[in-house]
């Protein structure tokens, strides 16, 4: 009964221990520590300095060996245990570097297709040193320390990383996007002219540039300047918007369709620059407002606002004199003047002879030089035109205003040819005029 009791207490005694002595070797597999922490533990015990790139440590864990005499004993142990190359430099100093492969090996993919990208540029330092094959695979030497990257064009500049293992890595390339600096036209050719969002051209008097070989702010000299709009027999009032002819464009003054554009026969425009402020062009798409334009449309805007003193200039050229005025009546009421004429009367400018050579050349007129030769005949020919415009403007209240337009053009041309033997004289002329009003 005795020895009974005995073995029982034997057999219990074992097991315990057997127990303790499990859980004891399990608590030891399973504590692990950063290799970082076990270093500092190595330099306290030890009194040496271990020199390394913490993020190539950190992710390495290992159990803390207890039992080691000796620092050989504890560098053993962690060559066993761990990946990396450890240097001993003299007594004190120890460096740890990661481990590398000689060569370098990896396949470039399109992130977005998946598909190999063939002859992408591997960069050593900035130094071009391969480029992949049409499958997208490069091999090249690996160094320690060094940094290489992934280029193509149209694609963002990848990275590579020296690798620890011996398969090649797969890279994916993402297309790269380029952000191009927003750019505004405000103005096109010079200042005063600008392309509004809905199409058309919008020309500023008030604030305008002369275009090359241009000495006066001709509003229908300016509209040739724009694309599309030409004149085919190179004058200035016989506009050809987008190939159409003249007669299939809407050209308006102050909402009044004219008829005549010019003077001089369509070398000079016939609307006085002066008061018209804005000049609209449409030679696309054309606003409902106006119809009967199958080409385009030119619509001009005298000054629409009144004035709270006297304004008013005066010029003069080698064709025309002009003047205009703009001068408050009372409060509410104002009124707008202006007004060009012909300076040749007596005075037969160059540019005036330049003009009736162009406009009447192989003609009587122009062959006056051939009627020299006989004195029996004597010619004269004169021409002369004038444009006058005016704008009455009335503030009823803050809401309504009316405005009252009047516009007229007169071009006159004469023509006398007297023959001295018979007293005889033949007159010939021409005369254009054109009157238009409005309310609104």
């Amino acid at each position: 009964m005795k020895s009974k009791t005995i073995q029982r207490i034997l057999f219990l005694g074992c097991t315990i221990l057997l127990v303790f002595a499990g859980a004891s070797v399990k608590a030891q597999t399973v504590e692990k520590l950063p290799l970082p922490q076990i270093l500092e533990e190595f330099e306290t015990r030890f009194e040496v300095r271990f020199s390394y790139e913490v993020t190539s440590l950190k992710n390495f864990k290992l159990a803390s060996p207890n039992n080691l005499a000796s620092l050989e004993a504890g560098l053993s142990y962690l060559k066993a245990n761990t990946p990396f190359d450890y240097e001993q430099l003299d007594d004190r100093y120890i460096t740890i570097r990661a481990p590398y492969e000689k060569f370098l090996c990896g396949t470039v993919l399109d992130l977005e297709t998946i598909q190999p990208i063939s002859n992408a540029a591997i960069y050593r330092n900035d130094e071009l040193i391969g480029t992949t094959n049409e499958a997208g695979l490069f091999v090249i030497n690996n160094e320690y320390q060094t940094t290489y990257t992934i280029r193509h064009l149209g694609y963002e500049s990848t990275p590579l990383m020296n690798s620890v293992t011996n398969h090649c890595t797969t890279y994916y390339l993402s297309s790269s996007y380029s952000l191009l600096d927003e750019v505004v036209l405000n103005s096109i050719f010079t200042r005063g002219i600008n392309k509004r969002p809905s199409g058309f051209y919008r020309i500023q008097t008030d604030n305008f540039g002369l275009l090359p070989g241009q000495v006066d702010n001709d509003v229908l000299q300016i509209a040739q300047a724009l694309p599309g709009v030409e004149s085919v027999d190179e004058t200035i009032s016989n506009l050809n918007i987008r190939g159409g002819t003249h007669d299939e464009n809407l050209i308006v003054w102050n909402d009044i369709r004219m008829y005549q554009s010019g003077h001089f026969f369509g070398l000079i425009s016939a609307f006085n620059p002066d008061l018209t402020k804005r000049v609209d062009i449409y030679k696309n798409g054309t606003h409902p407002r106006y119809g009967e334009s199958v080409s385009g449309v030119i619509a001009m805007e005298s000054k629409n606002t009144r004035v709270e003193k006297f304004q008013g200039a005066a010029g003069f050229n080698l064709l025309n004199g002009s003047a205009y005025a703009e001068f408050p009546i009372s409060a509410k009421l104002g009124v707008q003047v202006s007004g060009r004429s012909s300076a040749t009367s007596n005075i037969k400018t160059p540019t005036y002879k330049t003009y009736s050579q162009r406009i009447f050349q192989d003609s009587e007129i122009t062959n006056q030089d051939s009627n020299m030769n006989n004195p029996e005949i004597d010619v004269e020919e004169e021409f002369n035109f004038y444009d006058l415009s005016t704008r009455i403007l009335y503030d009823a209240n803050e809401n309504s205003s009316f405005q009252l337009h009047f516009l007229g053009m007169d071009n006159r041309l004469s023509f006398t040819e007297h023959i001295n033997e018979t007293d005889e004289t033949e007159r010939s002329g021409l005369d254009q005029r054109s009157m238009a009003g409005g309310l609104t």
